[in-house]
């Protein structure tokens, strides 16, 4: 479920070089036109959505540039907030 979300949340803020790409949890977000602004945004909504704060050290695409590791930066934060 948190892997759909997210996964919908990148797609919604980044600007795809090529239409229908596959994007699997392990696709550098980078590759397929993620910029640093994009990259905040996705944070940003990530965040709100899920009403938690990154920790400062993920807060770099290369901490956090797929969606694999966005989902487990989100998965320990709620962990640790429960």
């Amino acid at each position: 479920m948190i892997e759909d979300e997210i996964r919908q949340i990148v797609l919604e803020n980044i600007e795809q070089k090529e239409s229908n790409i596959e994007i699997s949890t392990e696709t550098n977000l980078q590759d397929i036109g993620m910029t640093s602004i994009s990259f905040i945004s996705i944070v940003v909504k990530i965040e709100e959505k899920y009403e938690i704060e990154f920790p400062d050290e993920k807060l770099l695409i290369s901490e956090a540039g797929t969606i694999k590791s966005m989902c487990e930066i989100v998965t320990t934060v709620l962990s640790t907030k429960s």
